[in-house]
């Protein structure tokens, strides 16, 4: 099984048609492709996709937004909302997963999309809060360390959530000293995540389609983003193995897989193993930006054998229009 994920970026029909042809002639199984919530965009593409036999997952960032009021929008330990003080990067507008209009427009835009009959899975990505902590290969980018969780990056401390945490713990959160060593406060998080999850997967199931999610590795999801993705009762997890991030080889790759195959195996569901190329694999050894390096091709092809040999059920790809020539011909033969 052999996906890759690719965003519309206002692309014509003749451009999705020929981007999805070129996937389906190198033997890919489905497409994960983000519209930026725009509904109409699912239904073109997703017609397209199965006119050539691709599997569609409707790709949802689901706390990840960026033109909602501000009142929906997570609040840090800080006091500082996401929209007007995003934690590293200008992009990291995070919503409140316990805001009702939040969930009430995620539910909204699930039915819609679940209800096309060309939507094979809604794909749900950003279904966490921000990063407290980071892979070690992203240390130096953004000159931390992450010896413990970052203050800036730590969500929300909204008053529904604050009040929610109080009604289900007894525990005032604003008057603990250190809330990073609140476990109580630790695992409300993880549960408000939980309970997203299961309401979008219920509503995806009543239409009969299946839920898919891009999650972060196995062993550090719940520590870096209060993401413990083997609670949830999905179809498909596609963890995202990005070896540089974490400042680590290809063989890594492999060790992680291993642990998330079994925790995929006890909800039945299947394991993708999420790969990020290089789209400038002769600039390489240009940047020491993680984020801009990536597998070249040969890399590549021993991602997706270690991935395979250690129980995934197949691989996904970040991205189709990062794909060099040679990434293509190792994606047909694999």
């Amino acid at each position: 099984m052999k996906y890759l994920w690719e965003y519309h970026g206002g692309r014509t029909n003749e451009e999705v048609t020929s981007m999805f042809q070129k996937a389906r002639d190198h033997n890919v199984t489905g497409i994960c492709y983000h519209s930026a919530r725009d509904v109409d965009v699912h239904e073109r593409a997703s017609k397209i996709a199965h006119s050539m036999n691709l599997e569609y997952h409707a790709w949802l960032m689901v706390f990840l937004k960026h033109d909602s009021s501000v009142d929906e929008y997570a609040i840090n330990y800080l006091g500082q909302d996401s929209l007007n003080h995003p934690a590293y990067v200008p992009h990291y507008h995070f919503l409140c997963p316990n805001n009702p209009k939040v969930r009430s427009d995620l539910l909204d835009f699930t039915r819609k999309v679940a209800s096309m009959p060309d939507v094979d899975y809604i794909q749900l990505d950003y279904i966490r809060y921000p990063d407290v902590k980071m892979g070690k290969g992203l240390w130096e980018k953004y000159h931390l360390t992450f010896e413990e969780e970052y203050q800036p990056a730590d969500y929300c401390y909204c008053p529904t959530c604050v009040d929610l945490f109080k009604k289900r713990s007894g525990i005032d959160i604003k008057l603990v000293e250190d809330p990073r060593k609140c476990p109580e406060w630790v695992e409300f998080r993880i549960n408000c995540v939980n309970e997203v999850v299961k309401e979008i997967a219920d509503v995806v199931h009543k239409f009969k389609k299946r839920v898919s999610c891009d999650v972060f590795p196995g062993p550090v999801s719940v520590n870096y983003v209060r993401q413990r993705w083997e609670d949830w009762d999905v179809d498909m997890f596609l963890p995202m193995n990005y070896n540089d991030f974490h400042g680590e080889g290809v063989e890594w790759i492999g060790d992680v897989v291993r642990d998330e195959k079994m925790k995929s195996d006890k909800k039945k569901a299947l394991l993708i193993s999420g790969l990020f190329v290089n789209d400038k694999p002769s600039k390489r050894g240009e940047t020491k930006d993680p984020e801009e390096m990536g597998l070249d091709d040969k890399e590549l092809k021993e991602a997706i054998t270690v991935s395979l040999r250690n129980g995934a059920n197949g691989i996904s790809i970040y991205s189709l229009t990062r794909l060099t020539d040679e990434d293509w011909r190792v994606l047909k033969e694999m």
